[in-house]
């Protein structure tokens, strides 16, 4: 298998076969029940008793292109098997496997030991002290404010003194951003509420937004510690109390949302997700999405993300020197 992501929403194994790197995909199969089988039990089903299903479990193999893999990502819904001599193979090859949740968030990891830079961490840790992490927020939010179309608050932005002033000067280009946002009613689009009631969407809009834009550092992730940032050390997005791991990935994604935004538009245009493909988690705390669209929906987020490495490098770069 040639892909760059495999995308596993389903019973599956990773394993090794024959000294090869190989994912396993597990379907079961429905066999009817055979004539004489039902005219000897079927009167069971008269009484109000269910005849259990004949299943067969179809395993379909595919040996994996390391030199070509990235990443995978198994779903709330991919249950199965993962061998240590897979996990060997990947520590090889340097490919991370993140387990997501229902919202797109990674909840849990394995991921190859990065080269880390200690002076790049370093000063990482000392642009919260020197100040250099205000510089580089503007930076990042002009990039954020052009891609939106919000220019007019650029000079806003530039005259803010400290972090609070910068994030106040965002927040309020961002009401205005999502507030000319509009869809069917029947989506119950009512906006974006803050980063903790947007965490918790109870609308579907709102669900695949968190979806994407999980995705997004997830990606974003990637290339930051390929370039030896230490992700946990946010110079926008930090405290002791964050428990998520991916701080400064969360800073630097900000002028690509723009990505996940037109992609979300564009699937309700074309009806790819439907209100009825949600339901609702079991403390009725967020949405979900169903098993299918799910799967097809994260299918176009990758693909939407695929560039994102080569777009994003001339940023990053430019961060680099700023610390």
């Amino acid at each position: 298998m040639g892909a760059r992501t495999i995308l596993i929403s389903q019973p599956f194994a990773l394993r090794q076969q024959k000294g090869v790197p190989v994912y396993t995909k597990i379907e079961t199969e429905i066999i009817p029940h055979s004539q004489e089988f039902i005219e000897k039990y079927g009167v069971f089903e008269k009484m109000g008793y269910k005849l259990a299903d004949r299943k067969n479990r179809i395993k379909t193999d595919y040996p994996l292109d390391l030199h070509n893999l990235e990443r995978i990502i198994i779903t709330p819904n991919g249950k199965g098997y993962l061998s240590t001599y897979f996990l060997d193979f990947m520590k090889d090859f340097n490919v991370p496997i993140y387990f997501v949740n229902g919202k797109g968030m990674v909840e849990s990891c394995f991921m190859p030991t990065y080269f880390k830079k200690p002076s790049l961490i370093v000063k990482q840790c000392e642009a919260r002290i020197n100040g250099k992490n205000i510089e580089v927020a503007k930076y990042i939010l002009t990039l954020k404010l052009e891609s939106q179309g919000m220019k007019q608050f650029i000079p806003k932005l530039m005259e803010a003194k400290n972090l609070d002033e910068i994030l106040y000067a965002e927040a309020i280009a961002a009401k205005l951003y999502f507030d000319q946002w509009s869809f069917p009613c029947r989506f119950n689009w009512a906006g974006r509420h803050g980063r903790s009631l947007n965490a918790n969407a109870v609308d579907p809009v709102n669900a695949i937004l968190n979806l994407g834009y999980g995705l997004l550092a997830q990606g974003m992730s990637e290339i930051l510690l390929e370039r030896g940032f230490e992700i946990s050390i946010g110079l926008m997005h930090y405290s002791e109390q964050n428990t998520y791991w991916s701080q400064l990935s969360f800073d630097v994604i900000e002028p690509y949302r723009i990505l996940i935004d037109k992609e979300v538009k564009q699937m309700v245009k074309n009806s790819i997700f439907e209100p009825d493909d949600f339901v609702f988690s079991k403390n009725r705390s967020h949405m979900v999405l169903k098993d299918r669209p799910f799967e097809n929906v994260l299918d176009r987020f990758l693909k939407v993300l695929d560039p994102l490495e080569k777009n994003s490098l001339p940023m990053i770069r430019k961060i680099e020197k700023m610390l």
